[in-house]
């Protein structure tokens, strides 16, 4: 991937996760730009699948590899259905926070937002 292919913005990142991992797999992508990230993080990005997502780690890593492989400005949390239920559920949990402040970049109603990720 060159670097003028990587996406440029939550909705075109969306969009490429999908494409790698499929459609049939993706249920959701919620974004979250946090108020004050880690240093290197600017973004997160919470990939649910309809699965129990037992492949997680590989994912993650190939997430890292194709579309942040200098800098991780982007940090990838694959989950299943049920973990991200349960997360999402769980005070002081970073889905916690995605679910009610983030954006569903892709999913039931997924709209897109437009903030840069580079």
């Amino acid at each position: 991937m060159q670097p003028s292919d990587r996406p440029r913005n939550p909705a075109q990142l969306a969009r490429q996760i999908v494409r790698l991992v499929g459609a049939h797999r993706v249920e959701r992508i919620v974004g979250l730009q946090p108020v004050s990230p880690p240093e290197g993080h600017a973004f997160y990005a919470f990939v649910v699948l309809r699965d129990a997502a037992d492949d997680a780690r590989g994912l993650e890593k190939t997430l890292y590899e194709r579309f942040s492989p200098k800098r991780p400005r982007i940090d990838y949390w694959i989950m299943g259905r049920e973990e991200w239920e349960r997360s999402r559920m769980r005070i002081g949990h970073p889905a916690r926070v995605a679910d009610q402040e983030g954006k569903l970049l892709y999913g039931a109603a997924g709209g897109g937002a437009e903030e840069s990720v580079a």
